[in-house]
């Protein structure tokens, strides 16, 4: 496995792991700051995943418009490539969670049906982010 895909294979799991322990909170105690927690945790992950090599580059180049000494681009480290439809499964992910807090969808589940239900391929690709329970 190329480097790249070994990075975007850890980025993958990182957030299912990540998402996964929410989920179990929340079914748990239908907490609404660990729900807060969630959306925000992944709407960040999701902005910087997607924009902090563009929003970097776009200040450098500001900076440099301003007079001051700015790298020409990004740090290689931010060039990372992104797993295939990472908007799609973490929306999809914060829907379970939405509908594991309102008590839809409050039943526990493994890790393996946890990662299949969020990335089963023919479904990412199709749309639209559909509930848990349907």
């Amino acid at each position: 496995m190329r480097r790249g895909g070994r990075r975007t294979w850890c980025l993958l799991m990182a957030s299912l792991w990540i998402n996964y322990l929410l989920y179990l909170r929340i079914v748990g105690t239908r907490s609404r700051p660990v729900l807060a927690m969630a959306v925000t945790l992944n709407l960040v992950f999701l902005g910087a995943a997607k924009y902090l090599a563009f929003l970097t580059e776009t200040l450098f180049t500001v900076a440099g418009l301003a007079g001051f000494a700015a790298p020409q681009e990004a740090p290689g480290w931010m060039h990372w490539a992104l797993p295939l439809g990472i908007s799609f499964y973490t929306f999809h992910m914060l829907s379970a969670m939405f509908d594991a807090y309102r008590g839809v969808w409050a039943k526990h589940v493994t890790f393996t049906r946890w990662c299949l239900y969020v990335t089963f391929f023919p479904h990412l690709i199709a749309g639209p982010i559909l509930r848990p329970g349907s």
